[in-house]
């Protein structure tokens, strides 16, 4: 098959009355996607000879009639029967339309505007200008030319009307005159600029007919203008060809030409007219005209610029139109005039690249589309409803000699393109013509009837919902899908070429079928032979496989194989396949085997397993229930038992047991025994043992019953044997008073609350809180937690590692033997750490901390501090505030923080460093490291090898040594750079400037570090070997 242009539904008449004729008639689509169609209707009137009418008929977007007719313009008893008005309509901007007809009593056109809703707006007479003739010195009156006028929508809402006047020549050879005019009107009709002429006065004589120019057609474009497509005689302006040549006019919205006629036609030798416009979806246009010898078309930009040049259809034609598509293509359609008169109208359809589908196609013939026509007048004229179809406007005679006329619509489906390669292509909803073309295109259908045509290559084409027509051929898969669909085959058919793929599949000749109900076969270009899906199924299907499946089967869960063979047979004797659904995991089929190793499910359905059997075309269906049932499996895992065995202590059972088969929870129970025998009432997952079980073993038993019903139970491994009670953790709390609170000898936790409490932990790990008032407080032995609280308290850590915390007021603290963690907290605290490596912190308040012996941390926080490290190599801050900080023995690291801080290393090498503002610091014994820090500091080394640090200078401060020793002490400095033009460490010692000074009537050295003055007492010189430079 071609492409072709696709009945939507039948053809009918656009009036009520099919008795009278109908002719002249013109179509426009509407803004709210329906059609309006005009025509000019002449009725017998037995009295006054006929009556005349303009009639229009209203569509609705689906191409449906709305109502009735509607009379425009009525008439009675013309006497000639040539009188006729010659209507054309456009609908316009706003939803209403423009309707233009000839006045048969003034020979002039009227032009009538309406609303959307039918309603006239305006009804204006368009009084052409009478023409002043020299020779006669008279003017003549002017009247349009009947059948020449135009209408086309203006964007905004206006209108345009081109048409031809003409004046009577004196004598009989002298028909007169005939030029071209055009007007523009508002939306509502009236007039928005005058009559313009658009082609020179010529003379209509009878022997000079190819002098005479008249409209063709008129298109509003898509840049606001609008063009007038005309017969332009020998000679008119514009006119390159020695013959009546198609020319073009630009005009503006206002109705200003736009540069002068230009040809359309290009042949100089031939001659051109009847031609009819386009204006495409990207704005372009196309003309398409009758030659001589064919027809032709062009296609030319908004602006009139040519895109082509004139192509010539092929074949000689009396009457042609163009007609845009959704698509950005065209259409052209064209009369052909033959034998008596068989009036024939064909179809160009081109794509939006100006390539012609498929080559000319037949759209009106004798009795096509209506059966009762016997040949047509004119080519279809088209308007695009707003469901996307086309609704054809054809004029045809239903009798041989032509006395009844009538007018038809007739709705066509819209079609939608391929291209060379591979296209999916899918309907609209109201149902389309789709043409792959070329290539391996995949086409998709609505839920209404469409028409599917693959073309060349191997496509796949599916109708959807509706009554589909499919054409397709070898290679092609044609699955129509609901409703009633048909399969169109360019051949007549042949049995050896049909074969069966499922029972709901056939191939023919390469060609997939699923899902249609008839197939056409053409074996010629008229006649078809038709055939049901049965019968060509009956063809090549045989019987289908047969089923003896019981309804139930029964297996133990483990190892199953279970041969579907055994239950299915083909009387034909053809091999079956198998597929079955519902297999529980851990089964599946191979072959016609199901097999695998499967579980009983508790309290599970059983399986509902369906199978089907297929001998490759046919397929049979058969279900079973299969129950799987269960062999019981043993627990795994233990039962724990944690906890000390002696009187008073509480056992606790856990379980790790686990069953295949599942444990019911709410079956789940505890029970304990004591050498086996069960202990009355112990039933819970934990067990305090008493006396009476003293010197016995106890074991828990854990029992439940599986999700299968079976009774289970697990024992745990039987503890050790019980003893007899050890310690018990007391809780004491004390009242608003002074309170005397005793611990035992067990983990115990007192609270002296109100008053002076005195609270003694003894033995184990105690917690002791001594609450607001002056308490005292003993931890005893045991790493204790112990809390002063409020007041001025006196606590005690004892022996064991203990955290101590003395809270707000004045607190004494003695941390004892262990390594404790002291905190002093607010107040003037006095903090003794003892024997141990403890940690002590002072808090706020002016406090006083010894670290006793060991290595102990000492830091002083807020207040101004004294701090005695002590036995040990300790470390100790100062905080804020002007602290006193003693190493004593040991090696220290002692750093004196904020504040003017007295510091004394001790016996020892020590680390000594002062921090910010003005300390004094005093090496004393041993090799020491001392750093002055910021501020005017005053440091003296003591008995050793002392080393006096300086990271950094700082202007204006003053760093006093005292006692340094030549040979012995050193001076580090850093970031000291040379003296210029030295070298060695020689510069670097220059570089500090030294120099003899006075200090207190002795001799001192000063040097120079950085704007910071460092004065050496007790000497008038040094040298570079008492310094390190770094």
């Amino acid at each position: 098959m071609t492409y072709h242009l696709v009945a939507a539904a039948g053809s009918s008449h656009a009036h009520d009355d099919s008795t009278g004729q109908q002719y002249h008639s013109s179509i426009t689509a509407l803004a709210d996607g329906g059609a309006l169609v005009v025509f000019e209707q002449r009725l017998d009137n037995a009295v006054s000879g006929y009556d005349r009418e303009v009639t229009a008929q209203r569509y609705d977007a689906s191409g449906n009639a709305v109502g009735g007719q509607i009379v425009i313009a009525h008439v009675e008893g013309v006497a000639s029967i040539s009188a006729y008005y010659y209507p054309v309509v456009t609908g316009l901007a706003g939803g209403g339309y423009a309707i233009a007809w000839e006045d048969p009593d003034t020979l002039d056109y009227r032009v009538q505007t309406f609303t959307a809703a039918g309603v006239l707006l305006n009804d204006v007479t368009v009084d052409l200008p009478d023409r002043y003739l020299e020779s006669r010195d008279e003017y003549v009156e002017v009247h349009a030319s009947a059948g020449s006028a135009a209408l086309t929508a203006l964007e905004g809402g206006g209108f345009a009307l081109s048409l031809d006047g003409t004046y009577a020549g004196m004598l009989a050879q002298y028909a007169g005159a005939s030029t071209i005019y055009t007007q523009t009107f508002s939306a509502t009709g009236i007039a928005a600029s005058p009559v313009t002429q658009v082609t020179p006065w010529v003379a209509s004589i009878s022997y000079g007919w190819d002098l005479v120019s008249y409209t063709s057609d008129i298109a509003a474009l898509d840049n606001g203008t609008y063009i007038v497509v005309m017969r332009g005689g020998e000679g008119a302006p514009g006119n390159e060809s020695a013959d009546p040549a198609v020319m073009g006019q630009l005009y503006s919205a206002s109705g200003t030409a736009i540069g002068s006629a230009f040809m359309i036609s290009q042949a100089t030798d031939t001659w051109a007219q009847e031609a009819s416009v386009a204006v495409l979806e990207n704005g372009d246009f196309v003309v398409a005209w009758c030659g001589e010898e064919s027809g032709y078309w062009r296609r030319f930009a908004a602006d009139g610029t040519p895109l082509t040049d004139a192509m010539e259809l092929g074949s000689y034609y009396v009457d042609i139109r163009a007609t845009a598509t959704s698509d950005g293509g065209f259409l052209i359609t064209a009369m052909y005039s033959g034998y008596n008169p068989a009036y024939t109208t064909y179809g160009y359809r081109f794509d939006a690249d100006n390539a012609l589908v498929d080559g000319r196609f037949v759209l009106t013939q004798s009795h096509v589309p209506d059966d009762d026509t016997t040949y047509y007048n004119v080519p279809p004229e088209f308007a695009l409803l707003g469901n996307g179809q086309y609704l054809a406007l054809i004029e045809g005679n239903d009798s041989w000699n032509g006395d009844g006329p009538e007018v038809l619509t007739w709705r066509l489906m819209e079609d939608q393109l391929g291209t060379t390669g591979a296209d999916a292509l899918t309907a609209a909803v109201t149902g389309a013509a789709l043409f792959g073309r070329e290539g391996n295109d995949t086409l998709t259908g609505s839920a209404v009837a469409d028409y599917l045509d693959g073309g060349a290559g191997n496509d796949s084409l599916s109708g959807g919902a509706g009554d589909d027509t499919l054409v397709g051929g070898s290679g092609d898969t044609l699955d129509g899908g609901a409703g009633s669909d048909t399969v169109i085959f360019d051949s007549d058919f042949s049995q050896s070429l049909l074969s069966a793929v499922s029972a709901d599949t056939l191939l023919y000749n390469g060609t997939t079928l699923r899902g249609v109900e008839t197939v056409l076969f053409y074996y010629n270009s008229y006649s078809t032979h038709t055939y049901t899906w049965e019968t060509l199924a009956d063809y090549v299907i045989g019987d289908a496989p047969v089923s003896t499946l019981p309804a139930t089967l029964t297996h133990a869960e483990g190892t199953i194989s279970l041969d579907l063979a055994d239950y299915f047979s083909d009387a034909d004797g053809d091999s079956l396949s198998y597929t079955v659904t519902g297999l529980a995991a851990g089964l599946s089929l191979s072959g016609s085997v199901i097999s695998g190793n499967v579980a009983a499910v508790a309290g599970g359905a059983p399986m509902s397993v369906t199978v089907t059997a297929s001998d490759g075309i046919l397929t049979t269906s058969d279900s079973f229930t299969w129950t799987i049932t269960n062999v019981n499996a043993a627990p795994t895992g233990v039962v724990t038992l944690s906890g000390t065995a002696q009187v008073g202590a509480v056992l606790t059972a856990s379980s790790s047991v686990a069953d295949a088969d599942g444990i019911n929870a709410p079956t789940l129970g505890w029970q304990w025994l004591c050498d086996g025998t069960v202990i009355s009432g112990a039933t819970a997952a934990s067990y305090t043992l008493t006396s009476a079980d003293q010197g016995h073993v106890i074991a828990a038993v854990l029992s439940y019953t599986d999700l299968f019903g079976t009774h289970e139970s697990v024992t745990s491994a039987v503890s050790d044997t019980v003893v007899a009670a050890g310690p018990v953790d007391l809780t004491l709390e004390g009242t608003a008073g002074a309170d005397t609170l005793t611990g035992a000898e067990g983990d115990d936790l007192l609270s002296g609350e109100d008053g002076d409490d005195l609270l003694s932990g003894g033995a184990g790990d105690d917690g002791l809180r001594g609450g607001p008032g002056n308490d005292t407080v003993d931890g005893g032995t045991g790493d204790d937690n112990i809390s002063g609280a409020e007041g001025a308290d006196s606590l005690y850590g004892g022996a064991g590692n203990d955290r101590m915390g003395g809270g707000l007021d004045n607190d004494s603290m003695d941390g004892g033997d262990g390594n404790d963690f002291m905190g002093g907290g607010m107040g003037d605290d006095t903090l003794l750490g003892s024997a141990g490596k403890d940690t002590v912190n002072g808090g706020a308040g002016d406090d006083s901390m010894n670290g006793g012996t060991g290595n102990d941390v000492m830091g002083a926080s807020f207040g101004n501090d004294t701090l005695l490290g002590d036995d040990g190599n300790d470390a100790m801050g100062g905080g804020s505030g002007r602290d006193s900080l003693a190493g004593d023995t040991g090696n220290d690291t002692i750093g004196g923080g904020e504040g003017d801080d007295t510091i004394l290393g001790g016996a020892g090498d020590d680390f000594l460093a002062g921090g910010g503002r003005h300390d004094l610091i005093d090496g004393d014994a041993g090799d020491d490291l001392i750093n002055g820090g910021e501020g005017n500091d005053t440091m003296t080394g003591g008995a050793g090898a002392d080393v006096f640090l300086f990271n950094a200078g700082t202007e204006g401060n003053v760093d006093i040594l005292t006692d340094f020793t030549r040979g012995e002490d050193l001076i580090r400095l850093v970031g000291v750079e040379k003296a210029p033009g030295g070298s060695g460490l020689q510069a670097y010692f220059d570089a500090l400037a030294p120099e003899t000074v006075t200090y207190e009537g002795a001799a001192a050295v000063a040097l120079s570090y950085d704007g910071q003055t460092i004065l050496v007492l007790g000497l008038d010189t040094l040298g570079k070997e008492d310094f390190v430079f770094l």
